[in-house]
């Protein structure tokens, strides 16, 4: 067994785990308006894969136009957008929860990739159906329009799955996720003038 690389990827792994973890409480730190902390996120995110793929920019820019791809930054956008909205509003811990009905409506959605959902997956559906309604009960906020936005936060990030992987059929992930944040940029950037 290779220590170094194990070593490695578990750094990664705890690393991108604290990252995300702690971009929530960023943005309630921040005090922006939700969509312009996205702004700024996309921002940041687009001007390190600049740097990082400036060999692969013209390619790039030509990609920019192909309909998945802009449909995924839109939901990218969406998801964010709705996810710091929602935590604004009611506990993070409430809102990730309704965050990560993400992957169960990306399984959902699987049969527009083709992908058959077996018992397997209707099972793994049922249990995380069942395992948000044992985490929610009895403790969910009564704002109804927080469990709502981050409801929708769920639901695009399920539909932002799907729409990658039409996506990563034209564009490696590393460039999907600098195209998706250049299209973010784009839609977002009339909030940061409001």
């Amino acid at each position: 067994m290779d220590y170094t690389n194990t070593r490695k990827g578990l750094i990664e792994i705890l690393s991108s785990t604290v990252i995300w973890g702690s971009i929530p409480l960023f943005a309630i730190w921040s005090l922006l308006p939700s969509p312009i902390f996205v702004f700024f996120r996309v921002l940041i995110s687009a001007l390190l894969l600049t740097v990082i793929l400036h060999r692969d920019l013209k390619s790039n820019i030509r990609k920019l136009f192909n309909p998945y791809i802009i449909l995924s930054g839109v939901l990218l956008s969406l998801n964010w957008v709705f996810l710091f909205y929602a935590v604004f509003m009611i506990p993070v811990s409430e809102a990730i929860i309704f965050y990560y009905t993400g992957p169960v409506i990306a399984i959902l959605f699987s049969p527009l990739l083709k992908e058959k959902i077996g018992k397997g997956g209707l099972l793994n559906i049922s249990i995380s159906f069942a395992g948000i309604i044992i985490m929610s009960a009895g403790s969910l906020s009564i704002n109804i329009i927080g469990i709502l936005l981050a409801l929708f936060s769920g639901i695009t990030y399920g539909l932002l799955s799907i729409t990658s992987k039409f996506s990563a059929k034209y564009v490696s992930s590393m460039n999907l996720v600098f195209l998706q944040s250049i299209i973010s940029m784009i839609i977002l950037l009339p909030f940061v003038f409001v």
